[in-house]
């Protein structure tokens, strides 16, 4: 009997061991995946998130830090899931094709160079626009050359639009979820014809969808 339960202890701590490895090694898997699109937040996390340590032999002396440990590990896993899963890094529109990538660009229309500050994705007139993180709205109305637009205010700071709708779906103040319906695909504003022009900001600075939508793609395949 006591060879038994010997040997269960050892059979448990070392399940315990490799939930802890398991779960520190996809900490770090997420944090590498934040880190380009949001360092300051991915700062904080990773001063928040203190795992780790020298290995130790199994005894009965260091079992309780060993849970301990693992506590803490899933812990911080469940805090980080939580902020990576706010990011702007779903993709605003299912099956449109990126007609026109973020950064500098000749101008449509007046045929000068200028900056592109989203990314606009080609699709079929009244396509279905989806929130890319869950936020408040900020802006749902005309706005000038953008059309039709939505604005979204998300955790840390992030702000994303969605211009040129055909149709607006929410209102100011309503609260959305990552995939929400928000509208469909127009051509309205400073347009030559249906897309939806997607932008990514923070502190009013816009940011590259591109790297918010790789980081997303990286984060589906641990499956978040």
């Amino acid at each position: 009997m006591k060879a038994d339960i010997s040997a269960m202890d050892v059979e448990s701590t070392a399940a315990i061991d490799a939930i802890t490895v398991a779960t520190e090694g996809r900490i770090d898997d997420i944090l590498d995946i934040t880190r380009k699109i949001a360092p300051s937040v991915n700062t904080a996390l990773r001063k928040k998130t203190s795992v780790g340590g020298p290995f130790l032999p199994i005894t009965d002396e260091n079992f309780p830090q060993r849970i301990e440990r693992a506590s803490n590990a899933l812990n911080a896993l469940r805090r980080i899931k939580f902020t990576a899963l706010r990011l702007p890094v779903k993709r605003p529109i299912k099956n449109g094709s990126v007609s026109s990538s973020y950064g500098p660009r000749v101008d449509p229309f007046l045929g000068r160079l200028a900056m592109h500050t989203g990314t606009d994705f080609k699709a079929p007139y009244g396509a279905r626009v989806y929130s890319t993180a869950p936020g408040t709205i900020l802006s749902a109305k005309w706005q000038g050359g953008y059309g039709k637009m939505v604005e979204i205010r998300h955790a840390n700071g992030f702000v994303t639009r969605y211009a040129h709708l055909s149709r607006i779906r929410v209102s100011v103040g309503d609260h959305v979820l990552a995939g929400d319906l928000i509208g469909n695909v127009g051509s309205t504003g400073r347009s030559t014809g249906p897309h939806l022009h997607y932008e990514i900001r923070r502190n009013e600075k816009p940011s590259n969808p591109a790297s918010f939508l790789a980081a997303g793609e990286k984060l589906a395949a641990l499956s978040l």
